[in-house]
């Protein structure tokens, strides 16, 4: 019989072993660190992309719990990349195929390789034997069907939105508010599509803006602010069928936008002030969208 020493020191080494093929099967991921016209530069090197036939790439956003209230990180897939010059540290790019969006520094890249897929695969071959069961839901959604059906009515529109573009986010939530339009959720949802048809028009805007001869508008970005003090934010649209814009402004500790609107001159100038309220520690957040997408 081992030694009580032994079997720890076996166990130990069970659990590096089990620790290690963790590791081992988890996705590669990099980031983007520089684009140079059509070429993307990755912090991943030639080891690391040994058996990467593609790369996807995502971008990350933050969205608001409907429930908590609370800011979390969610990403969603813009495009896939090609490797064509691998480095021992860092790996040159290109775009594969037509991004949804354009990719950006700090995007997200990742790839699965080869072992993960044949381990998913193998897990979701159905077994002869012993058939597997539907999986139950988890007992905090289950307790929240049978207290507040509302409350899991909308997390169900938030669970569906993960993962999605912003454009589809707001397609979703729109579709909540058309078929719950007393629901108490309504003002925070309301702001929520607001504020994902704003990060979509801008995310399109900087994909028509790879030039700035394409740029079809532009704003001169804020460099700082007094509080208690108004600032006034201008805007250039270069389009003759957007007619106004709105500015929607929120300070970063509220959980709903303040929207004004933008008129535009004859030369596609506008200007609008943000109220002193709003102006305040630790800052504001703000975007402007084409009044008609409202």
């Amino acid at each position: 019989m081992p030694s009580l020493s032994a079997r720890f020191l076996l166990l130990c080494l069970l659990l590096m072993a089990a620790t290690h093929r963790v590791h081992a099967q988890e996705p590669v991921r990099g980031t983007v660190l520089h684009i140079d016209g059509d070429e993307i530069v990755i912090d991943l090197g030639r080891n690391q992309l040994e058996h990467a036939t593609g790369l996807t790439v995502y971008r990350t956003l933050e969205v608001r719990h409907p429930v908590t209230r609370k800011l979390l990180r969610d990403r969603f897939v813009i495009g896939s990349l090609q490797v064509i010059q691998p480095g021992d540290s860092l790996s040159v790019s290109r775009v594969s195929g037509t991004p949804s969006h354009p990719i950006a520094v700090g995007d997200t890249v990742e790839f699965t390789p080869p072992s993960i897929e044949a381990a998913k695969a193998v897990s979701e071959t159905p077994s002869r034997l012993q058939p597997q069961a539907a999986p139950s839901p988890p007992a905090a959604a289950t307790s929240r069907t049978s207290a507040n059906p509302a409350e899991t009515e909308v997390l169900s529109y938030w669970y569906a939105s993960l993962s999605q573009p912003p454009d589809k986010r707001a397609q979703l939530y729109a579709t909540y508010l058309q078929r719950n339009p007393e629901s108490s959720y309504r003002q925070f949802i309301q702001n929520e599509v607001t504020y994902l048809r704003g990060l979509d028009v801008m995310l399109r805007t900087r994909s028509r803006a790879a030039s700035p001869a394409e740029a079809w508008i532009t704003m001169k970005p804020l460099t700082g602010a007094t509080a208690g003090r108004h600032v006034e934010l201008a805007a250039r649209v270069r389009s003759v069928e957007v007619r106004a814009l709105i500015l929607h402004v929120m300070p970063l500790e509220a959980h709903s936008y303040r929207s004004v609107r933008m008129e535009l001159d004859a030369r596609g100038h506008g200007r609008a002030q943000v109220p002193d309220e709003l102006v305040r520690a630790p800052g504001f957040a703000y975007f402007i969208e084409e009044a008609s997408g409202l």
